[in-house]
């Protein structure tokens, strides 16, 4: 089950998550099922005045059905696989979201020890990021006696994960509790440290180094008790106790965190409308300064081509006049052909001129002529 994205998945204002939620952490074997189911028992009946809600029927049937394996004595199964969904919650006037999010402890590994990377462990990583009140659960006898690698898990997967909610949030107002589960059977490490805070300053010094604001609780979601073959198994004749107790503590600190972060939603939801109407606006300033660019571009090859026609139009107009106004060429001249018939050669001689007296008293030899005897 995953929480529904519009009412979980909040809008983000300036690259800083709105944190809107009470989240639950544990590592494996840490009690994490049992608790949640517990105290949605307790909660759903109103015990104390605090009640819860599923958002989800499917998590209400699921909790409500692990209190009956509970009650017939049966622990159950280990998680599989991640439940996540949201409870509403209402305590004194005061309303708000709990993220009720049970998965395989090797997430919660994978997450805060081995820096996250797949899907599951981010996911988890995000929730923490939008949490305005975190409940750490804790099994004592883990921290008190467990192999290293699983103190590991509670020792510096606790601290990381309190070190990235103090370095996201940028001061201390987170409150978170811790919660140190099974104390029905474990009480007597935890009462030999001093009580609940003696115990996680002796064990955990680190996480009251980095936890900043947080109050430590001893509970116990189900009591044991031994079958026929000396196995514990659950024994429900008694109330759980401190469960109810971590979540009011959580509820009383979490008002100002989430009237800041409804402020900071509808800042963001404003803002987000406002970069919308933006955008909008200049889409439309976009396509009408292209419209016009469209419009003067048409205008200006029109009118280039009524211009082309004009000139075109003015230039055979102009040679139309010229054409006329030119006079015509003069008509060629006939060629007549001389039909004068050809003159038979004839020799010419030079003409005889007419003998004229000599002046009185001159004598003019005379010359024998051509063909004149002499």
């Amino acid at each position: 089950m995953h929480p529904d994205p519009a009412r979980f998945e909040p809008p983000e204002l300036g690259g800083a998550p709105v944190r809107d939620r009470i989240l639950m952490l544990g590592r494996r074997k840490a009690g994490k099922t049992v608790f949640l189911s517990r105290l949605y028992e307790q909660a759903w009946r109103g015990d104390q005045g605090l009640h819860m809600r599923a958002v989800d029927g499917a998590l209400h049937e699921i909790c409500m059905d692990m209190v009956d394996q509970l009650k017939e004595g049966l622990w159950p199964a280990a998680t599989a696989g991640s439940l996540s969904s949201g409870v509403d919650v209402s305590w004194q006037g005061q309303h708000t979201t709990m993220v009720m999010l049970d998965y395989p402890g090797e997430v919660f590994r994978r997450a805060f020890v081995e820096g996250g990377g797949d899907e599951q462990s981010d996911n988890l990583i995000d929730h923490v990021d939008h949490a305005a009140a975190v409940i750490l659960l804790i099994d004592p006898s883990n921290v008190h006696g467990g192999e290293a690698s699983e103190v590991v898990d509670d020792d510096y997967g606790m601290v990381q994960a309190v070190e990235r909610i103090r370095r996201v949030s940028g001061d201390d107002e987170v409150p978170i509790a811790v919660a140190l589960t099974k104390c029905d059977e474990h009480l007597g490490i935890v009462q030999d440290a001093g009580g609940a805070r003696g115990f996680v300053e002796k064990y955990l010094p680190n996480l009251v180094r980095y936890g900043g604001r947080m109050r430590m609780f001893a509970t116990a979601a189900v009591r044991t008790r031994l079958d026929a073959v000396g196995r514990p198994i659950p024994n429900t004749q008694y109330e759980p106790a401190g469960l109810l107790d971590a979540a009011k503590y959580c509820m009383k600190h979490v008002g100002r965190q989430m009237e800041a972060a409804e402020q900071r939603r509808a800042e963001a939801a404003r803002l987000f409308q406002q970069h919308e109407a933006e955008r909008l606006d200049r889409q439309i300033a976009q396509r009408s300064r292209q419209q016009w660019i469209g419009f003067w571009i048409g205008a200006a090859v029109l009118g280039l081509v009524l211009i082309g026609l004009s000139l075109l139009v003015s230039v055979g107009a102009f040679e139309g006049a010229s054409s006329q106004s030119e006079p015509p060429p003069p008509a060629a001249e006939p060629v007549i052909a001389d039909e004068t018939p050809p003159v038979a050669e004839e020799a010419i001689e030079p003409p005889v001129m007419p003998e004229s007296p000599p002046p009185h008293g001159v004598k003019i030899p005379r010359y024998p002529s051509a063909g004149t005897p002499p």
